[in-house]
């Protein structure tokens, strides 16, 4: 009885946390107009939530898969990676994205010179957080961190969620 009532409040406040997380962003993305402002806020709190050290949003340009970085947080922020105008398929594929968010460690990503030198300077995990609208990926957060860990199955699936909602607002 008491290992179940243990697992009941586990689970009760993983779901108040995961409610805090959806109202905490739905204030963020519905505070501006300004997509900059938008993406900005919305990194700041998703990397809060999902405790990576870093992060950029990007934007999928209208025609082609282009991402166009639209914003940058976190720590050592001048030692970001410098991505500029990423080709998607530096990152993943459209697919890929179309199943929600991604983690994987900095050493299954397609090489390149931007990633190179994020492997060299310490980065090791990266979680891929599509922005999604209408079933349509509009953007990508690209979280960062310097160590590496397992990422939870719901982690992602929140991590998604959150993705929908900003999807919808960058949309808008």
């Amino acid at each position: 009885l008491q290992g179940l009532y243990a697992s009941l409040e586990s689970r009760v406040r993983a779901r108040t946390r995961e409610r805090s997380a959806m109202n905490s962003i739905a204030g963020v993305v519905s505070a501006s107009l300004d997509l900059h402002d938008i993406l900005e806020a919305a990194l700041d709190k998703v990397l809060e939530l999902s405790a990576m050290d870093a992060g950029s949003a990007f934007r999928l340009q209208a025609e082609g898969d282009y991402l166009i970085p639209m914003a940058q947080r976190g720590r050592a922020r001048q030692d970001l990676p410098e991505l500029g105008r990423v080709p998607l398929a530096a990152l993943t594929s459209r697919e890929s994205l179309e199943g929600g968010a991604i983690a994987l460690p900095l050493s299954d990503v397609p090489e390149s010179p931007q990633w190179q030198r994020a492997r060299r300077e310490g980065w090791r995990q990266l979680i891929l957080v599509p922005l999604v609208s209408r079933d349509e990926v509009l953007g990508v957060l690209v979280l960062l961190s310097f160590t590496q860990r397992r990422i939870p199955h719901a982690e992602l699936a929140l991590l998604s969620a959150i993705g929908n909602q900003i999807g919808v607002a960058v949309e808008n």
